[in-house]
């Protein structure tokens, strides 16, 4: 069982957009944490991600889970 957290803090933005950006994040979560083995993660989302689209989000996201797996030595199922 995978879990995980998404933080936006209300510096972000109107309730509005820290509900989207949860959304967004989620969605993009949702494929990565299905091939990781039990991990519980916690995503922090700053103020500076506002300016990246949709892509380049999923893009930093994945990077950095795989960067994780790799210092970890986390093996996919």
């Amino acid at each position: 069982n995978n879990l995980y957290a998404i933080s936006v803090g209300k510096k972000y933005g109107s309730a509005v957009e820290r509900n989207y950006i949860k959304r967004v994040v989620r969605e993009i979560m949702r494929p990565i944490l299905d091939v990781l083995p039990n991990v519980s993660v916690v995503i922090v989302v700053k103020e500076a991600s506002k300016t990246l689209k949709f892509l380049q989000l999923k893009e930093e996201l994945t990077e950095l889970i795989n960067s994780i797996n790799q210092k970890f030595n986390i093996e996919e199922n």
